[in-house]
């Protein structure tokens, strides 16, 4: 059991009448907010929590190994490129390579410079979002069916994210 799961056990859940174990989860959705009874997802919140701790600690410990690869893997490659270290069956890959980005204000003059080579050179990335106003808008009437079909919309995965807020105890 989780370090956490151990100094939250018992907390917000209470026995019923009949002796089993019921867990009080608080909904807020903006200014509002109410309890409901759930203990399958008072458990997963909870397990998700710890895991989600783990996982955070795991990362900072893969972060300190993997810059250590990375460090080793330099001493090996002078220029930018794949290096490949092979122990025990296992193929660890590590990749060196840069990013060029020309500034809005240099692009003329970088045009001017590569003349007829510009578009052999530079990738132009333009991209246009669209606001939630604007999903709404094509979703409504007539004008937004035309609207509609200029645009393409995709669902986004839902995002989960914790933090940990102690529990006050209502005054009785």
């Amino acid at each position: 059991m989780g370090l956490i799961k151990e100094m939250l056990s018992g907390v917000g859940s209470q026995e019923s009448g009949v002796g089993e174990k019921w867990k009080e989860v608080i909904i807020k959705k903006g200014r509002e907010q109410w309890k409901i009874e759930d203990v399958k997802l008072a458990e997963v919140i909870n397990e998700a929590w710890n895991l989600n701790t783990d996982l955070k600690e795991m990362k900072h410990q893969y972060d300190e190994l993997k810059d250590y690869i990375e460090d080793a893997a330099r001493n090996y490659l002078e220029e930018n490129g794949t290096l490949r270290f092979a122990v025990d069956g296992i193929i660890c890959s590590v990749t060196f390579g840069n990013e060029c980005v020309i500034d809005e204000e240099h692009i003329d003059e970088v045009k001017r410079l590569l003349g007829d080579r510009f578009p052999d050179l530079v990738r132009t990335k333009i991209k246009y979002e669209g606001t939630m106003k604007l999903i709404e808008l094509a979703a409504d009437g007539d004008r937004g069916k035309e609207i509609a079909k200029h645009l393409i919309v995709k669902e986004k995965s839902p995002s989960v994210r914790f933090e940990f807020e102690e529990i006050k105890k209502e005054a009785a």
